[in-house]
């Protein structure tokens, strides 16, 4: 069982902590057609946080090769495994949760590109271009 995570600064690559999606689970309900999983996330403030939900991916490997029979085609679905997948809808209340949390980093992105305004301004406005060569140097 696993997340897989619909939101692109989710992915490889980015700066975004996997670890934040993980949960523990718990099977309350299962039949002979039907499984009711409890899952409880550790920081469920980022599940399905974007636009996007995030789906929710069970394998299962079965004990004998009969515990999924198609009636429709009168054979086994798989005899390896069953992959089964469901979204998984946004676990803060509210339908703004994510455009808090787009807001933020938003707001972060802005700080961050006006702390680096303020620098060049003041070396270029400073009237000393001898603090730009050496504030240059250091890149």
């Amino acid at each position: 069982m696993y997340i897989r995570p619909n939101n692109e600064d989710y992915l490889p690559g980015n700066s975004f902590n996997i670890s934040k999606l993980n949960f523990t689970w718990e099977i309350v309900y299962f039949n002979d057609t039907f499984v009711l999983v409890l899952l409880d996330f550790d920081e469920p403030n980022y599940v399905s946080a974007g636009i996007k939900w995030d789906h929710y991916v069970f394998h299962v490997y079965p004990n004998s090769s009969s515990m999924f029979y198609s009636d429709t085609i009168k054979s086994e679905i798989s005899p390896d495994y069953y992959t089964l997948e469901h979204e998984v809808p946004p676990q803060i209340k509210g339908w703004y949760s994510h455009l808090i949390i787009r807001g933020a980093e938003a707001l972060k992105a802005f700080l961050k590109w006006l702390l680096w305004f303020v620098v060049f301004a003041n070396l270029f406005f400073s009237g000393s271009m001898r603090w730009y060569f050496a504030f240059m140097r250091t890149f």
